[in-house]
């Protein structure tokens, strides 16, 4: 399903993902983020490509941050004003250690779903906010 584009909440992307074994970093900024940007984006989690995703409203300081692997990942909001995180929470407690992408994570804040992934992804870009469709842990 394409992403129809109304006004986005972000002005800035840095996505990288795996390329041919290697990662591939590409910035995208204002006028530059559109419909094909955000379906590539969504593209690179099906196939299990996205490693990293950086997105943010520079005017606001607020941004969500995701790394990825082997259909694992991790997701974050930094409210930089506010000074509030908000991480996923998988809500099964379990603080087992988790590599994603050379970070190190408790387990509960691993998620297993690209549905949910995506959905985090999606609903930042266009309100800036956490997606009420996913339990959060604000810190």
């Amino acid at each position: 399903m394409e992403v129809e584009m109304v006004e986005l909440y972000i002005d800035n992307i840095v996505l990288t993902t795996w390329v041919n074994n290697l990662q591939k970093s590409v910035s995208y900024k204002n006028s530059q983020i559109d419909s094909e940007v955000l379906n590539s984006i969504k593209e690179s989690i099906e196939k299990n490509m996205l490693a990293r995703l950086e997105m943010n409203n520079t005017k606001t300081d607020i941004s969500i941050t995701a790394f990825c692997e082997n259909g694992l990942s991790f997701f974050g909001i930094v409210d930089m004003y506010n000074d509030i995180n908000y991480y996923y929470n998988n809500q099964s407690n379990d603080t087992t250690l988790v590599e994603i992408e050379g970070n190190v994570f408790e387990k509960w804040m691993v998620c297993e779903s690209n549905d949910l992934l995506w959905e985090a992804i999606i609903f930042f870009a266009f309100n800036g906010k956490c997606s009420p469709q996913i339990t959060w842990s604000e810190e």
